[in-house]
């Protein structure tokens, strides 16, 4: 029986005080989940899929117009590189605005960023500074939209989604980034073949972009003629309640233990392996040809990216189903993950021999744990500070993984490192997640709001 006079919830100093009487109104007549829900789903799902193809669009094909471009290796790795260096510069004004404007104008302005830096690729296809230009400005403005492709999923699932939905959701809208930048691998290639004549290049080029270009006018379009901020109804009374204001929000997530335990345990685990993707070949290069190598390890990074895409939405699933228990599955995910590519590493340095089977089954395994396991951070990132806002909590954890995959990309730039020690790297990072998530106290504060609020709105009628 319900007889307190107060309903309280603290995180860190910050605290909600409702008088239950007040509440009560919002209890009884505005929680009520919407169908509209899934049309916002599929909006920003596809937000976050063209700015992940648009992303992947030049390393995929750089063996078709390297020559014919004229691009150096260094070159495709800027344009590349765009993609992080974009994130940090948005990710704290993205957060800023997700949390005090709503959902509608940062996912048009990213939406019309996608567009715009899309559209300056489709002019000029060539061997011209013009041509190149505009292909570092388009790919700098896609990298703008990054957070939101990242980060905004979790604030989107939380205004709209009822709690035994929110996970699910979630992990939808986050693997669509993984989808479009696994998916540019194989269409770029099968647009510009390598072995394309060099007269038909450009053309091709210009095809790929335009298809690209139009990819991203939809998704606009979209977003632009029906995305509002919020439902006409709350879906749950946490999306109705009063979050920390943006510069409290960042004073206690900097002091909080446990956030930091979940940031860090998902930026070293995740940016390590998105960084080791690029010494995938030279690792393969230890037992297989320079050519087979190349492309063994983007087959591979393409069966691991759509492999985390599947196990990303059964992991949300299971977390709605099972009413959280995310640190279980999480530590799990990264035991697994851990003996995975140990298997691998050893694959490569001669200890275990080394089979088509066995480093594609270790790859794929330790790929397709890595990239399920974001969304189930998010949520449990948000569940664990709230009521700081969503879109600060998220904008933080998912700046850590780029950090950690630039501090590992710059790495290599150090004399006489080789190869080989990415390999460890990333075992010992899979490792520290495991280790670390054993420390972390589990509490789902966001949750038992919802989950309190029918019994309270009983007890006051």
């Amino acid at each position: 029986m319900f007889n307190s006079q107060l309903w309280f919830i603290s995180i860190t100093s910050y605290h909600m005080v409702l008088d239950p009487h007040e509440a009560q109104p919002l209890l009884a007549a505005t929680v009520k989940p919407t169908a509209l829900r899934w049309w916002m789903c599929f909006v920003l799902s596809a937000i976050a899929f063209v700015q992940g193809w648009v992303w992947n669009t030049w390393s995929p094909i750089a063996p078709a117009i390297q020559d014919e471009f004229q691009w150096s290796d260094g070159t495709f790795a800027l344009l590349a590189n765009w993609g992080p260096i974009c994130y940090l510069v948005a990710v704290a004004p993205t957060s800023w605005l997700l949390d005090t404007r709503g959902l509608r104008l940062v996912c048009l302005i990213a939406a019309g960023g996608v567009f715009l830096g899309s559209g300056l690729r489709c002019f000029r296809a060539d061997d011209s500074t013009l041509c190149l230009v505009l292909t570092h400005i388009g790919q700098a403005l896609n990298g703008l939209a990054g957070p939101v492709a990242m980060a905004a999923a979790p604030v989107l699932s939380a205004t709209w989604f009822p709690t035994e939905q929110r996970a699910t959701a979630t992990a939808i809208m986050a693997m669509a980034n993984t989808l479009g930048v696994a998916l540019a691998f194989v269409v770029g290639p099968a647009l510009v073949p390598s072995a394309t004549a060099p007269d038909d290049v450009s053309h091709r080029v210009l095809v790929y972009m335009w298809a690209s270009g139009a990819m991203a006018l939809a998704t606009f379009l979209c977003t632009f003629f029906y995305f509002p901020n919020r439902p006409p109804h709350a879906p749950t009374v946490s999306a109705s309640s009063t979050r920390v204001d943006f510069l409290g929000g960042m004073r206690a997530l900097a002091s909080s233990g446990q956030f930091w335990i979940i940031s860090l345990s998902y930026g070293i685990m995740t940016g390590t392996q998105t960084g080791w993707g690029s010494y995938l070949a030279p690792n393969l290069e230890n037992f297989l040809s320079s050519d087979t190598a190349e492309d063994t390890a983007a087959w591979l990074g393409f069966y691991s990216s759509v492999a985390g895409c599947v196990g990303s939405l059964v992991l949300g699933r299971m977390a709605d189903l099972l009413g959280g228990r995310m640190k279980l599955i999480l530590i799990v995910i990264n035991i697994i993950g851990t003996l995975a590519f140990l298997w691998f590493t050893l694959i490569c340095n001669g200890t275990l021999p080394a089979s088509t089977p066995g480093y594609y089954a270790s790859t794929i395994i330790g790929g397709l744990l890595v990239a399920s396991s974001p969304p189930l951070y998010y949520e449990l990132a948000v569940e664990t500070v709230y009521p700081i806002a969503e879109g600060l909590t998220t904008g933080w954890v998912t700046a850590m993984n780029n950090i950690a995959c630039g501090v590992f990309l710059i790495l290599p730039y150090l004399p006489s490192l080789g190869s080989s020690w990415a390999n460890w790297a990333v075992v010992a990072a899979c490792a520290f997640g495991a280790i670390s998530m054993f420390f972390f106290k589990e509490n789902y504060r966001r949750m038992a709001v919802d989950r309190t609020a029918p019994a309270l709105a009983e007890t006051l009628n």
